[in-house]
C-alpha cells in the first residue's frame, strides 16, 4: 500500500513537471541525490512583471531613440515616453541620432518605482557646415567679379558654395587698374571683400554721336555701345571708329585719342533709298556674354545696352551667347532687311562641384539600426548625407532578425538608395524536452523498484 502511494506521488510529480516543462526551462532543476543545482540564467522583462517608464527629451522632434541599441521609437514634440520592466536587467544607455545632427547618447539613471517616469534629457547639435560664403563689393560698383578665374557677374556680389580655404578674387572695371586678392573662406561664414578700384593712367576719353542716334559704336572691332556714348579709359593713339545703323550706310572712320583729354565725334548717317540688310540686337542677362552669330565672333553683351549686329543678309541666323561660369545659350532667327531682330538670353549658371555624396537607406519591417562604417547613422528610413566618395561598409540590425550586411560604392555628388529585407531570426528549440527525459526517467526508476518489491514477495 506505501509503495503504491509513492507510485502515486511520483506520478502526480511527473504530470506537474510535463506541465510546467517550457515554464521551468530556464530554471534550476535538482535531481535526487544532486549535492546542488545548476542555476540557469533568468530572463530579462517576463511577461506581468511592473511597468515603469523613462520619458526621453530632445531639443529637436524626428530623433530616433534607442536603448543599448534597441530601437525605441522617435520623439514627437520633443518627447518620447519609452516603458521598462521594474525587474530584470535594466538598460545602460540611451542614445539619439537624427538626420543633419551629430548622435548623442548618456547613461540611463536607475529605473523608476512601478508606474513612474523619470526624466532624460539629450541634446542634438546640427552637423558643422562644409562651405562658405563671399560677399564681394566695389568702388565703384558695376566691377566684373571672378573668384579662382570663374566669372560670377558685377558688384556688388554674393559667390556662395566655396570650399573652406583660400581663394583668389580678382575684379576689373573698364578704366581702372585690376584688382585681385587672396581671401581665405570659412565654413558656416560671409566673408566681406570691398575692392577700392584704381583709374587707369595715361588714358582718354571719347565721345560719340549720330544722327540718327542709336547707331552701334565699334571701336577697333570692339562693340561699346550705341549713340550717344562716352568712353573712357582708352589708351591714347589712333583708333579705328565704325558707326552702323539697321537702314544706313556704315561710317568707318580713323580718330585719335589723347592722354586726359575728350574726343567728340558727331556724325551724320546716310540713310540706304532701299536697305539690303538688317541686324540682331542682343542682351544677355547677365552681361559680358560673348555673342556669335553663324559661328562668327560679334562682340560682348553690356549691362542695359543692346550688342547690335548689322550688315546681315535677310534670312536665318544661329545666335549664341557664352559666358564662363554659365551654360551656352543658342537661337534661331530671322533676319528682315531694314530692321533690327532683338535677341534676349537668360543664362543658367553651370551646376556647382559637389564634392561628397548621400546614401538612402530603407529596410522592411523599418525602425532597424543603420551603421555606416561601424557607426551608427539612424534607424531606417534614413538619409546620410556627407559621405566620402568611396568605398563604404553598410550594417543593418534589428531584434528578433538576422544581421544584413553590404558595400556600397559612392560616387561623388550621387545620393545612392539600399533597400533590405530583413529575415526573422530562426527560432529556438523547445527548452522544456530535457525535463520531460528526466520525468520519464524518474518514473521508470521508481516502477522497477516497486517491480522487484512485489516479485520479492
Amino acid at each position: 500500500m506505501k509503495c503504491r502511494l509513492i507510485l502515486l506521488l511520483l506520478c502526480i510529480a511527473c504530470a506537474t513537471v510535463w506541465m510546467t516543462g517550457p515554464a521551468l526551462a530556464d530554471e534550476a532543476v535538482v535531481l535526487p541525490g544532486e549535492p546542488e543545482a545548476t542555476i540557469l540564467p533568468v530572463p530579462t522583462h517576463l511577461p506581468g512583471e511592473g511597468t515603469s517608464y523613462y520619458d526621453i527629451y530632445t531639443n529637436v522632434d524626428g530623433a530616433a531613440i534607442s536603448f543599448d541599441g534597441e530601437y525605441q521609437g522617435v520623439t514627437t514634440g520633443g518627447i518620447l515616453s519609452v516603458p521598462v520592466h521594474t525587474t530584470g536587467t535594466p538598460y545602460s544607455v540611451v542614445s539619439a541620432v537624427k538626420t543633419g545632427y551629430n548622435p548623442t547618447q548618456r547613461t540611463l539613471p536607475p529605473v523608476p518605482p512601478e508606474g513612474e517616469h523619470t526624466s532624460v534629457y539629450l541634446t542634438l547639435n546640427p552637423l558643422k557646415p562644409v562651405s562658405g560664403t563671399l560677399s564681394v563689393s566695389s568702388s565703384p560698383s558695376g566691377a566684373a567679379v571672378y573668384v579662382n578665374n570663374v566669372y560670377y557677374g558685377i558688384t556688388p556680389q554674393t559667390v556662395p558654395g566655396l570650399t573652406p580655404g583660400n581663394h583668389l578674387v580678382q575684379i576689373t572695371h573698364s578704366g581702372y587698374e585690376p584688382w585681385s586678392q587672396t581671401v581665405g573662406v570659412t565654413a558656416g561664414q560671409i566673408i566681406t571683400v570691398m575692392a577700392v578700384l584704381t583709374p587707369k593712367q595715361d588714358q582718354g576719353t571719347l565721345t560719340v554721336r549720330s544722327n540718327p542716334s542709336g547707331a552701334a559704336i565699334y571701336l577697333d572691332s570692339i562693340y561699346y555701345g550705341i549713340t550717344p556714348k562716352t568712353i573712357s579709359g582708352l589708351v591714347p593713339g589712333l583708333h579705328d571708329l565704325e558707326l552702323t545703323k539697321a537702314g544706313y550706310e556704315d561710317s568707318v572712320m580713323r580718330v585719335r585719342i589723347y592722354t586726359d583729354q575728350v574726343t567728340t565725334v558727331s556724325k551724320s548717317l546716310k540713310k540706304i533709298s532701299y536697305p539690303s540688310t538688317g541686324s540682331v540686337q542682343v542682351t544677355s542677362n547677365p552681361a559680358y556674354a560673348s555673342v556669335f552669330v553663324n559661328g562668327v565672333y560679334y562682340g560682348d553683351t553690356k549691362p542695359e545696352t543692346p550688342l547690335i549686329v548689322s550688315g546681315l543678309a535677310p534670312g536665318s541666323y544661329s545666335v549664341k551667347a557664352t559666358l564662363t561660369g554659365y551654360n551656352d545659350a543658342v537661337t534661331s532667327v530671322v533676319v528682315n532687311a531694314g530692321a533690327a531682330t532683338p535677341v534676349s538670353f537668360s543664362l543658367t549658371p553651370l551646376s556647382p562641384d559637389v564634392a561628397v555624396a548621400s546614401l538612402r537607406v530603407t529596410s522592411a519591417p523599418s525602425g532597424a539600426q543603420v551603421y555606416l562604417d561601424n557607426v551608427l547613422a539612424g534607424a531606417t528610413p534614413v538619409t546620410v548625407p556627407n559621405i566620402p566618395p568611396g568605398v563604404h561598409e553598410v550594417r543593418v540590425t534589428l531584434t528578433g532578425y538576422l544581421e544584413h550586411r553590404s558595400s556600397v560604392d559612392l560616387s561623388a555628388g550621387e545620393t545612392a538608395s539600399i533597400d533590405v529585407n530583413l529575415d526573422p531570426a530562426p527560432e529556438q528549440s523547445p527548452t522544456g524536452i530535457p525535463a520531460i527525459i528526466i520525468s520519464f526517467a524518474i518514473c521508470s526508476i521508481v516502477l522497477s523498484c516497486i517491480f522487484r518489491r512485489d516479485k520479492s514477495r
